[in-house]
């Protein structure tokens, strides 16, 4: 074989196996532009999720911020907890962080979203879109059972009449152990701070859960609609979001973190009614056997003409209790009359028929004129 044939070889050679050896391949090479729909990029699907949740919430919530954390709003957290197999609909919450060692609980809000095209179409709780994508979500996001539980808690709520000398009952009770007693700490602006119990936090009702950040503020909507609020616990039981929890159930503990951050704070717990606009003014409403009453900053229960001020012990009980040093005889104050409005909305709560919806457990109505909740 000549030297000029054996140099024809090895070009041969050289042009079939060069390309495989610095990487090329023999099918189209992936396109740079192609993100999982996962990632949370700014441009991708995960990213304009987030930013239109952050427009849609920070819209909803702003005005009520500014008035309880006396200053602008701060970005929301979001939290995604469900889609779809074709990422089309997705479900979850948003939080806007309160200002550290403020003992504010923070605002926040479920949302429910859609996406078409490009373009996210989101409900933030308390909006018509909210309830609008509630009924239309898959069961994927959002199964039967929990889609009959926010359409309720979408739809809002009128106060059930008082009897005689009591308030409106809840159909809840305090969230501790029944028999137990803690510290009543006051009410502010509709949330209630209790401490010094045996620390143990229970559902003050039956109903469906919801983890409004990643640590230490949960809410669990009941089957009537009504929603309860529990702020700074620790140690939560595994129960993914949406599970049912029963009345009394184990929540967790009470911690000495600000909910939503790692900044400490002092160990109590926030506890707050709501609906989908906002929380609820506690004013004349019953829990267990005790009907709450608030002016300004001033608080106390009563129950059959005992009465618990503010720093006093307040068991958890659905019979009057025995008489004991730690409450004082006082005539029973009667609820103000709740407007039938929400600030936030201005669209009236929608009135509830008489009466518990088949297939659900007895149950009482909530008051509906909501204020921000501070702990003070």
């Amino acid at each position: 074989m000549t030297v000029a044939t054996c140099l024809a070889l090895c070009a041969i050679i050289e042009n079939a196996v060069v390309p495989e050896l610095v990487g090329h391949h023999s099918g189209p090479a992936p396109s740079p532009s192609r993100r999982s729909p996962d990632d949370p990029r700014p441009g991708s699907p995960a990213g304009r999720l987030t930013k239109a949740v952050d427009r849609a919430v920070t819209k909803r919530l702003a005005a009520v911020a500014r008035t309880v954390y006396g200053r602008n709003a701060p970005r929301p957290m979001v939290r995604v907890t469900r889609r779809d197999r074709h990422r089309d609909w997705a479900f979850g919450a948003s939080v806007l962080p309160a200002p550290a060692r403020s003992g504010t609980v923070p605002e926040a809000a479920l949302f429910v979203a859609h996406r078409s095209g490009r373009t996210w179409s989101i409900g933030v709780g308390g909006t018509v879109r909210f309830r609008h994508l509630v009924e239309r979500a898959p069961s994927a996001v959002l199964p039967a059972d929990q889609r009959r539980a926010l359409t309720r808690y979408a739809d809002g709520y009128l106060p059930g009449a008082p009897s005689g000398s009591e308030g409106a009952d809840t159909g809840l009770v305090l969230p501790w152990r029944l028999g137990h007693a803690w510290t009543f700490a006051g009410a502010t602006a509709g949330t209630l701070a209790f401490s010094r119990g045996d620390g143990t936090v229970r559902a003050a009702g039956s109903g469906r859960l919801y983890r409004l950040c990643a640590h230490g503020l949960v809410m669990i909507v009941h089957r009537n609609g009504l929603a309860t609020e529990y702020a700074q616990i620790t140690d939560l039981p595994a129960i993914p979001d949406g599970g049912y929890v029963r009345q009394g159930a184990y929540l967790g503990h009470v911690g000495d973190a600000a909910p939503c951050r790692s900044a400490h704070a002092p160990a109590r717990l926030g506890f707050a009614l709501r609906n989908a606009d906002s929380r609820l003014s506690v004013d004349g409403l019953r829990l267990g056997a005790w009907t709450l009453h608030a002016r300004d900053d001033h608080a106390w229960a009563t129950c059959a003409g005992h009465r618990v001020d503010t720093g006093g012990r307040l068991p958890n009980e659905t019979e009057p209790p025995s008489p004991s040093p730690g409450t004082s005889a006082s005539p029973v104050a009667k609820p103000h009359p709740s407007p039938s409005a929400t600030p936030a909305t201005g669209k009236p709560s929608a009135a509830k028929p008489s009466g518990t919806p088949a297939g659900d457990p007895p149950a009482g109505n909530a008051p509906a004129h909501p204020t921000p909740g501070v702990l003070r």
